[in-house]
């Protein structure tokens, strides 16, 4: 819960408790694949979007 991070205008908005317990969850199960963090955050930043917030740059050319 990063206030100065990409997501962190969003935490009001939208809580990040379930998405990272799916995320974790999600991440186990699959050997820690990269996608597969990658489409959590994805999902995480949709809702953002959706709820109206700002959200900062989280892709990069080498994460996702």
């Amino acid at each position: 819960r990063e206030a100065a991070g990409p997501f962190g205008a969003c935490h009001p908005r939208v809580s990040p408790v379930e998405y990272f317990r799916h995320c974790l969850h999600d991440v186990c199960v699959a050997d820690g694949a990269r996608d597969v963090l990658c489409r959590s955050l994805q999902a995480y930043a949709a809702a953002c979007q959706a709820a109206g917030a700002q959200i900062g740059a989280w892709r990069t050319p080498t994460f996702c």
